[in-house]
């Protein structure tokens, strides 16, 4: 049986689901215009909503209501689908948040400066 995800990923994930809202936000797209690509209903973008919409695909591709009960695989794989989505839709891809992009962001913010 496959793990389920870790603490850090969970972390990550809100992370991401805020960092996405950011993203929509930036190209003035609203959660009626995100939920027409995912084929759902009509509400201002926020990391909140962009979760509910997430667990949403979650829910109607795996059959769990929680992100804890996913697997590697299923979050791995449901991200690329999901942040596809988001790109179509922005233009824009959103990283979703590691350690290894945290250092080197860090790295790149000091020596750069």
């Amino acid at each position: 049986m496959e793990k389920t995800r870790t603490d850090k990923q969970n972390r990550s994930l809100h992370k991401y689901f805020n960092d996405v809202a950011l993203v929509l936000m930036e190209h003035g797209v609203d959660v009626r215009m995100l939920l027409a690509k995912f084929k759902e209903d009509d509400v201002p973008p926020s990391g909140d909503n962009v979760k509910a919409i997430f667990k949403s695909i979650l829910f109607r591709t795996h059959g769990k209501t929680t992100t804890k009960e996913m697997t590697t695989t299923e979050l791995n794989d449901l991200l690329m689908y999901f942040n596809k989505n988001i790109a179509e839709l922005t233009g824009e891809s959103v990283e979703f948040p590691s350690e290894e992009l945290r250092q080197l962001i860090s790295f790149y913010s000091q020596n750069l400066v």
